[in-house]
């Protein structure tokens, strides 16, 4: 009789048979666990309920703002109830503050309004505090649908400065992505890296991983004298501190033979301190235009004509940019308006409306336009903005070579042929003030 060999149940084959038969049971716990650590790191019901009301109530409590208290009543044509609708599912169902705020801004963007925009709580502390996380760059985005940027100017103090960067440069993409996907106003974390690809001067390919940190966004005032004596002015924006700066700047140099007020990186500010700052180079008080509210009533703007006033009779050139916006607009366009000096650069940015801040229920902030705007002869400038009477772009060239055609087109200007044209201008017309004034609108 042949010989058997070893029974299957207790030969060589057992040992591998559990093994085998074990294997859809691992890959099933593991499975298993998998689910459960996804079902635990999900919020219960009960605290999903809560963030969707939580959303709500802030998401409606900006919705009503704008439907309450928005500068044109028709809200540009928008049904507004149904861009409420089309977005408040996506708040409702935000998991994070940065979610429920991209909602918010998404419903916010259908107006088309550069002044209004929602800030989550972190964003309204820093800007609170002035300063936030940032790489320590000033970047514009170029026009060539690339999403690359160019690197207008360079923060001291900054990881940027710390790593060499300078103006001129070119902003390929910041970790693998356009620019302005990763990079703004405290969107950043302190310490976290971002990995960057440059173009330097010479279009050499960079890439340098630079840090986020805390930096300090006081307001920039700078003076100097150039040549021939002119003084050269600089701030970024238009509020009190400001205002007295200039004023002190304007009396501590009155001996001088012009006056260039650069205003290519000036954002806005208070409509107060843009009287203020008008009144220092008029002997009477200038029409500045007219704010219109919701309800078509407008209220007539004048600078400040006062005794501690510089009264400075200097010639005077404004330099803008498209990064001049809302307050340094009005004040391009007041100054032209009543020839007290030239306007050399860029078209502005067509931002001009008068907003309002409210606080919302979880510590962000709304800024939301309440009043429209007419310049002096009558005009809107919202979308427009004031074309400069000679325009001059920086070139790419230019930034990289350390050029500032604007700058000296202005130093021209007061120095040379439109020297004699500017000490004639008017400091007193009360005639074409009052003219002015009804061709704007105002009482």
């Amino acid at each position: 009789m042949p010989t058997r060999g070893p029974h299957p149940a207790r030969g060589h084959r057992n040992p591998v048979r559990p093994l085998m038969a074990g294997r859809p049971t691992v890959w099933l716990l593991a499975l298993l666990g998998f689910a459960v650590a996804l079902r635990a790191a999900e919020p219960p019901p009960a605290a999903r309920a809560q963030q969707q009301r939580t959303n709500l109530a802030v998401f409606d409590q900006v919705w009503r703002a704008i439907e309450r208290h928005y500068y044109d009543r028709t809200f540009h044509g928008l049904d507004w109830a149904a861009v409420g609708g089309r977005h408040r599912a996506a708040a409702a169902r935000a998991a994070t503050t940065e979610a429920l705020y991209a909602a918010i801004n998404a419903m916010l963007d259908e107006l088309g309004d550069e002044h209004t925009h929602a800030l989550t709580p972190r964003e309204a502390r820093a800007r609170k505090a002035r300063e936030g996380v940032l790489l320590g760059l000033r970047l514009r985005r170029l026009d060539d649908g690339t999403g690359r940027s160019l690197v207008l100017d360079v923060m001291p103090g900054g990881s940027a400065a710390e790593q060499g960067v300078r103006p001129g440069w070119i902003l390929v993409a910041a970790n693998d992505r356009p620019p302005d996907e990763v990079l703004g106003f405290d969107r950043l974390s302190e310490g976290q890296a971002v990995h960057c690809l440059f173009l330097d001067e010479a279009d050499r390919p960079l890439r340098l991983t630079l840090t986020a940190r805390r930096l300090d966004m006081r307001p920039v005032r700078e003076a100097r004298r150039l040549r021939d004596g002119i003084l050269y002015l600089r701030f970024d924006k238009f509020d009190t501190p400001s205002a007295r700066w200039l004023r002190r700047q304007l009396k501590t140099h009155r001996d001088t033979p012009g006056v260039i007020l650069d205003l290519r990186t000036n954002p806005g500010g208070d409509a107060a301190a843009l009287g203020r700052c008008l009144g220092e180079f008029f002997d009477y008080r200038a029409a500045m235009g007219t704010f219109i509210t919701r309800r078509g009533r407008g209220r007539e703007l004048r600078a400040w004509r006062w005794p501690l006033s510089a009264r400075c009779r200097a010639p005077l050139a404004v330099l803008i940019s498209e990064n001049s916006a809302s307050s340094a607009e009005i004040f391009a366009a007041v100054i032209r308006h009543h020839q007290r000096g030239i306007i050399l650069g860029e078209r502005t940015a067509g931002a001009v409306l008068a907003a309002r801040f409210k606080r919302l229920r979880d510590g962000g902030l709304l800024e939301y336009s309440v009043l429209d705007y007419f310049a002096p002869d009558g005009s809107r400038l919202e979308k427009r903005g004031v074309t400069p009477d000679i325009p001059i772009r920086t070139t790419l060239a230019d930034l990289r070579a350390g050029r500032d055609p604007v700058l000296a087109a202005a130093v021209t200007a007061l120095t040379g042929q439109h020297a004699e044209t500017l000490a004639a201008t008017p400091l007193a017309n009360p005639s074409a003030d009052i003219s002015s004034a009804r061709a704007a609108g105002g009482g």
